[in-house]
């Protein structure tokens, strides 16, 4: 057993000596391949923007320090128009109206009221105007069919009349318009 091992480990060093001596060779052609970098392709080291900037130990950052403290003390202390509207909104709801304004209100409030009120009877008789359009017009439809059934009986009784006397009616031209009548009105002469 001791005999494969010791070849087992002197072919693997074996193989082992060949790669490191491939890879070294293919390293050094690689290195001698490689071009000098050209002076556009080369980049160069950004400077970060905030080291300068921060520094709380310089003296020009003490003077800005101090302007932005200033401002920023100033914006506090004003008053908002916020404040200012709350201010006046405090002021007026605690202090009793005086009875003109009081009565100006009540005066608009009614006329708004008022108006509303115009409106919704404006569109109330519109609506009423419309629908009595409606009933007018169904009137009308139904007293048309109406007189059409009529004048349809009408025509089917003289038609019937003329069918007991052919003799009188015998006629190329008075048999064709006799058959037309009866086969428009066919659906009024089944009614009786």
């Amino acid at each position: 057993m001791s005999a494969r091992r010791g070849l087992r480990t002197r072919v693997y060093d074996a193989n082992m000596s060949m790669v490191e001596n491939n890879y070294r060779a293919a390293l050094e052609r690689l290195e001698k391949s490689r071009r000098a970098p050209s002076l556009d392709r080369e980049v160069k080291p950004r400077g970060s923007p905030f080291v300068s900037r921060y520094d709380f130990n310089g003296a020009e950052m003490d003077d800005e320090l101090q302007i932005a403290r200033s401002r920023a003390a100033k914006v506090i202390h004003e008053k908002s128009v916020i404040d200012q509207r709350a201010e006046q909104f405090r002021s007026s709801s605690l202090a009793p109206a005086p009875v003109s304004s009081a009565l100006a209100l009540e005066g608009e409030f009614d006329d708004q009221v008022q108006a509303t009120l115009d409106r919704i009877r404006a569109s109330k008789n519109l609506l009423s105007q419309l629908q009595s359009d409606d009933a007018l017009e169904s009137y009308r439809t139904e007293a048309r069919s109406k007189l059409s059934e009529q004048t349809a009986r009408k025509l089917a009784d003289k038609l019937a009349m003329v069918n007991s006397d052919e003799d009188e009616f015998s006629s190329s031209t008075g048999m064709t318009a006799r058959k037309a009548l009866k086969y428009k009105y066919r659906k009024y002469l089944s009614r009786d």
